[in-house]
């Protein structure tokens, strides 16, 4: 079967986890959403990365700097508005920041602990030199980061229309 019977975790009811990746240790997990659950609590506004370990059921957050106090930007764990959480080939990718609203949207890299957090591509920035008005991360999958530009056609004080276009960028570094 294509499916493994063995534990690799248990991420209890409450927890709302869009945002997943799976790696050989464990899962990696930016949470929406964090009730009671069970015999802790845990408070969530998506700007940290979670990790469950296999075969484990404590979730913590992924730092493991002993200085770290895991509330602040200072954080292994801390990435702001993530999304699109992939483990690829040893690393994590996301995308920090995000839409129209958002004064960033940055593919960033990091070691599967946390730590080393690169920014490898600025996808706002790259719309904003293509004529967009925002960018958008559709997905990261298979060593790509698939994103769609967006400008908005105003008339008046009305939006009337907007154009997209998409793009991939690979993982390596290259378009």
């Amino acid at each position: 079967s294509p499916v493994s019977n063995r534990r690799i975790g248990v991420v209890r009811q409450g927890v709302n986890i869009v945002n997943h990746a799976v790696s050989p240790t464990g899962i990696y997990f930016i949470p929406s959403v964090i009730e009671n659950c069970g015999s802790y609590s845990v408070v969530a506004d998506g700007n940290y990365i979670w990790y469950v370990e296999n075969g484990s059921d404590k979730i913590i957050k992924l730092c493991g700097r002993a200085d770290c106090t895991h509330n602040s930007s200072d954080c292994n764990a801390y990435l702001y508005s993530g999304t699109d959480l992939t483990y690829y080939n040893g690393y994590l990718y996301a995308v920090s920041g995000e839409g129209a609203h958002r004064e960033r949207c940055t593919l960033v890299k990091m070691n599967s602990d946390g730590s080393n957090h690169t920014a490898v591509f600025d996808i706002l920035k790259f719309a904003k030199e293509n004529g967009g008005d925002y960018a958008y991360c559709d997905m990261i999958i298979n060593g790509y980061c698939l994103f769609s530009l967006y400008r908005w056609e105003v008339s008046g004080n009305s939006i009337v229309g907007t154009w997209m276009e998409q793009y991939r960028y690979k993982l390596d570094g290259s378009m």
